[in-house]
């Protein structure tokens, strides 16, 4: 499952095929929590990948989850990862793109 934690802009414009937004100034990480409970579980071994334009605002969602796992006692836990150098690395790789003009 990848969250994507760039603004509404920003996502409207590119971002990771079946990725999910969120906003990573919400400080309600059990929303963010439940959407993902019922996108993984039928996953044996869940795995949540975060990402944004450089890392950070990634990584601050990713320390939000991992918090919450940590502390709420829910299980599974799923492998929670922030992608290394974020889109702008990534799309240095060759990637493929997804573009909400290009339909869903």
């Amino acid at each position: 499952q990848t969250q994507d934690a760039r603004p509404e802009e920003e996502y409207k414009v590119s971002h990771l095929e079946n990725s999910h937004r969120v906003d990573f100034e919400n400080s309600d990480v059990s929303a963010l929590v439940s959407q993902l409970e019922e996108s993984l579980k039928d996953k044996k071994n869940p795995t949540v990948v975060c990402y944004c334009s450089v890392g950070y605002r990634s990584s601050m969602v990713a320390k939000n989850l991992e918090q919450f796992y940590k502390t709420s006692g829910k299980t599974p836990v799923p492998e929670i990862y922030n992608l290394s150098g974020s889109l702008f690395q990534w799309a240095n790789e060759e990637p493929v793109w997804f573009s909400l003009s290009m339909g869903e």
